[in-house]
């Protein structure tokens, strides 16, 4: 089972859209997002994946939503499926959230980001 925890700090990067006529509000994608978390602990990847997936349609901005969904894509079978997220999320280097995480991985492996 893919660890399904997030560190307090990774809530930082499941941004939620909450301006009307863009996104879901952010309550919905949330919950949905924790129903994905549950059911992964449960040990229900499928279920799991069917919430990442309706989380990643209701804010598809949100970079950590959809990394989450490629991968429970591959684990229950569907490569095709994960590999064209995957390479959706790598089209945009210019994104706010992939240049945000790029900036945090170059700080962290400089050592100027703590453990």
């Amino acid at each position: 089972m893919t660890a399904a925890f997030v560190a307090l700090s990774s809530l930082f990067f499941l941004p939620l859209s909450a301006l009307p006529g863009q996104d879901a509000p952010a309550q919905t994608t949330l919950e949905e997002y924790a129903r994905g978390v549950f059911s992964e602990l449960d040990g229900a990847p499928a279920s799991a994946r069917l919430h990442f997936e309706t989380a990643l349609a209701r804010d598809s901005h949100s970079f950590v939503l959809a990394k989450k969904a490629a991968a429970l894509q591959e684990q229950t079978g569907d490569r095709p499926a994960a590999s064209l997220l995957n390479r959706a999320t790598a089209l945009d280097p210019e994104h706010p959230e992939t240049a945000e995480l790029l900036e945090r991985i170059q700080q962290k492996s400089q050592g100027r980001i703590s453990r």
